[in-house]
């Protein structure tokens, strides 16, 4: 049960960081450009999506150094955040689909995981 509730305050977090990212951009409410090709319901092959990408890294609140990678260049912006036994590896395809139709989207790797600092730890997911 524990898991669960700690699974749903993620997703609701996540879903407030990607809402709160698309409304960025957009200064005083003036109207700003979105992207108007809808993204495939079925997964598309994504070795052949050749989309601008770069490392980046950000510091916690805590002092961690935790890396991740930015895709595309859109004016819209989705986080991807991995599971707790996962890297950010599992959303480059998504990540790569996403840019293909105009977003910018970052993977990253939690504490703990992959390249980023620090010891595993999910209590201190909140301020990664």
């Amino acid at each position: 049960m524990r898991a669960a509730c700690r699974w749903w305050a993620r997703s609701t977090l996540l879903l407030t960081v990607a809402i709160a990212v698309a409304g960025c951009g957009a200064a005083g409410g003036a109207a700003r450009a979105t992207p108007t090709t809808a993204i495939p319901t079925l997964a598309q092959p994504t070795a052949t999506l050749a989309v601008p990408s770069h490392a980046v890294e950000f510091t916690t609140p805590d002092g961690l150094r935790l890396r991740g990678t930015l895709y595309g260049s859109g004016t819209v912006g989705v986080a991807l955040a991995h599971q707790s036994d996962g890297t950010q590896n599992q959303w480059s395809g998504f990540a790569r689909q996403l840019a293909a139709h105009g977003y910018m989207a970052l993977t990253f790797d939690f504490r703990g995981h992959n390249t980023s600092e620090g010891p595993a730890d999910t209590a201190k997911e909140d301020i990664d």
